[in-house]
């Protein structure tokens, strides 16, 4: 993904680490990324993750067609 967002400009990665920056969010996600309006946002985390991000952007009144997500489990 770091190698594609070299290649395209309108398109960025941005990773983010829990234990060095804390859970998440669509506020964080805002900061990093200016207006979200007119953006589409690629998530990818576990269930409980994706559904708190996405109340978060549909409390922005984000269109939920401009978000996507990839939900995973983790296995014991």
């Amino acid at each position: 993904l770091q190698a594609l967002a070299v290649q395209k400009p309108n398109f960025r990665f941005i990773p983010h680490y829990v234990k060095e920056a804390g859970f998440l969010t669509a506020d964080v996600i805002k900061k990093q990324s200016g207006p979200l309006s007119e953006k589409n946002i690629i998530l990818c985390g576990p269930p409980p993750m994706m559904k708190g991000l996405k109340k978060q952007f549909a409390d922005m009144h984000l269109d939920p067609q401009t978000i996507y997500s990839e939900e995973f489990a983790l296995m014991d």
